[in-house]
């Protein structure tokens, strides 16, 4: 039996809805929730207001954009039951298969196109959204899932779905002939008559225009999409681009979808080489590199759907100029995965080691592992005592200090047994002082509701902290060296795997440490040690945006897969090229297309300079 199914939704100055927020929901979510009412008004000419259930106006209140998240939502939740919407396709696959995907397994190096299963790169991309948009399950899977996976219960979101829906809650929408179908109203009939019931505050709600993502990340995404659905360009602030003011705006179906998960896990960009452009800009509108300064670059990240930032770091030390730690909390808030560049390793920031080092130091004052490695581990363990609470990946491995070689001229044997011995050390600290909830694990992103931000909960941290960190039993010296022992190289594989599975780790194959990682006919290098299981490697085109190197087929299920470093602005020699986009979008699309079809796909991160006149190609990438 057909089913004639329209439904739409105005929006207009005399019929703005109200965007609701449950109050359990992720304090991001409402934060970029008044962005959206924002950018309804740039259009509209009036603001809709942010409400939370209980702040919900009795009386007329027929539509209303709900923002929530999986497992945060008891009105999604609620909705699911009463079957008004199916939530299958913002529930995770295997973890196995998940990992996989995003570590490139399927693909062959002889055939980098083809995927074990015969598709190419575009089928197999389309087979995705299309498993997607079906409930992202197998025939097999459908018979055992349930009624209550329909309703997101049970199973943790896929990594940054959104789903847009519109329900109709008066079945006005149902008609076939003038007449309504039973079967269809049966359940929407349900939920009106159970208004009173509920727990939620339905009545005097017609029609809801559900936005629901799989994780915090997730439903940002699909709510700024409903701000590009209206016109409003990720560029409106940082590249002066005024959407086209309108008095009526209709929502209709089409604006339904489910998301697929993101090609490239992580993805983001680099402020690099930020004087004059940059620096100047935020220390006369901001005072500095403070939050004030970032919550714009974050909102931006998050437009283009990015979820990785490696902050300006020249002058700049993003965990002290926020101030203090206020630039790592708004981060962490926002959702936005923090990470220090190339030469920044355990959450320390270049500019740091100036502040802190000195004869009387308890960190010493040489930048060198040899002659100073208790006063680099005791350095590098308060930045992860400090920061390890917010969402990074964790860089690690060691170069000089602004971007130089810090190995010297050894044998590349002894360079590599000394970063292998750098990159253990770093590891056992990790893995001692950062909880694995605090590193953007799906599964602990969305817990249940009435907890606090991972970032406000400082009780909990200093609590736990306090623990780690205070043991009467064992003095500092006696800790140490049974951390520290020599031939700690052997990283068990319980470690390993458990640092791959909740703690992300990067090491950068920039410059000299690339020969390090391949070694040579004689010497293995680090890409045959088990020391780096778990670790995302960071292959490094050739600082003017081609490949030097891809994982070649003896690497190629590494745990823990691959990032890209990329190019558009670069400072240093032999050519400098800065302030000025003069990338091409054709060299950008058929590089990444090859790093990606090479299995790069864990991180992407993109050097952008001072940020401004690099829109073009940064959108683009």
């Amino acid at each position: 039996m057909e089913v004639e199914f329209t439904m739409e939704m105005e929006l207009s100055r005399e019929n703005i809805p109200f965007i609701l927020v449950e109050s359990c929901a992720y304090e991001g979510v409402r934060r970029i929730a008044a962005r959206v009412a924002e950018d309804v008004e740039k259009v509209m000419g009036a603001m809709p207001k942010v409400v939370t259930e209980k702040e919900l106006p009795s009386g007329e209140r027929s539509q209303v954009i709900l923002c929530a998240t999986l497992g945060r939502s008891p009105a999604i939740e609620e909705l699911a039951r009463k079957g008004l919407v199916d939530l299958r396709g913002l529930v995770a696959e295997s973890r196995s298969l998940e990992r996989a995907r995003f570590a490139g397994e399927k693909t062959s190096l002889m055939e980098p196109g083809i995927t074990e299963e015969g598709h190419s790169a575009v089928e197999e991309r389309f087979i995705d959204e299309r498993q997607a948009a079906e409930g992202g399950h197998s025939a097999v899977e459908e018979r055992f899932i349930g009624e209550k996976h329909s309703a997101g219960e049970g199973r943790h979101g896929k990594w940054e779905v959104y789903q847009i829906k519109m329900i109709d809650m008066s079945g006005k929408a149902f008609r076939r002939e003038g007449q309504e179908v039973e079967g269809v109203l049966q359940n929407v009939q349900e939920a009106h008559d159970d208004r009173e019931e509920s727990g939620f505050p339905w009545e005097g709600i017609d029609r809801v225009l559900l936005i629901c993502g799989s994780d915090k990340r997730g439903t940002i995404y699909g709510m700024f999409a409903l701000s590009e659905y209206i016109g409003v360009s990720p560029f409106s602030f940082w590249g002066d681009a005024e959407p086209a003011r309108r008095d009526r705006i209709i929502l209709h179906q089409d604006i339904e979808t489910v998301s697929k998960e993101p090609s490239v896990k992580y993805r983001g960009f680099f402020i690099n080489d930020e004087w004059p452009c940059f620096g100047n800009w935020v220390t006369e509108h901001f005072g500095g590199f403070n939050s004030k300064a970032y919550e714009f670059v974050f909102e931006f990240l998050l437009r283009l759907k990015g979820n990785y930032l490696w902050p300006a770091m020249w002058s700049a030390s993003f965990p002290l100029d926020g101030p203090g730690s206020a630039n790592e909390e708004l981060a962490d808030l926002y959702g936005v995965v923090i990470g220090y560049s190339h030469h920044e390793p355990c959450l320390r920031a270049s500019e740091e080691w100036d502040k802190v080092r000195g004869e009387g130091s308890r960190y010493g004052n040489q930048w060198n592992f040899r002659t100073n490695e208790e006063g680099l581990l005791r350095y590098w363990e308060d930045g992860l005592k400090r920061s390890g609470k917010y969402e990074h990946i964790i860089t690690v491995g060691m170069r000089g200090e602004r971007d130089t070689s810090v190995l010297g001229a050894d044998s590349l044997e002894e360079n590599i047994t000394l970063l292998k011995n750098i990159i253990t050390k770093q590891r056992k600290l990790i893995e001692r002082y950062v909880k694995p909830e605090y590193c953007g694990n799906p599964e602990h992103m969305g817990e249940c509701c009435g907890n606090q931000e991972r970032g406000g909960e400082s009780s909990r941290n200093s609590e736990y902290y306090g623990e780690i960190c205070e043991n009467p039993e064992q003095d500092e010296e006696s800790r140490r060296n049974s951390e520290y022992n020599e031939g700690s190289c052997n990283y068990s594989e319980h470690n390993r795997e458990q640092d791959s599975a909740t703690i992300p780790q990067l090491l950068a194959l920039y410059k000299e440490v690339e020969p390090y990682f391949y070694g040579d006919a004689h010497t293995p290098g680090l890409k045959d040690w088990g020391g780096l299981d778990g670790v995302t490697c960071m292959f490094c085109e050739d600082n003017y945006g081609y490949m030097r190197t891809l994982p070649e087929a003896d690497i190629r299920g590494h745990k823990g897969g691959f990032g890209m470093y990329y190019h558009l602005d670069y400072h240093g020699g032999p050519v400098s090229y800065e302030w000025v986009d003069s990338t091409p979008l054709s060299q950008i699309w058929e590089q990444m297309s090859e790093a990606y079809e090479y299995g790069v796909r864990e991180a992407w991160m993109v050097n952008v300079g001072d940020l401004k006149f690099h829109e073009v190609p940064l959108s683009f990438f």
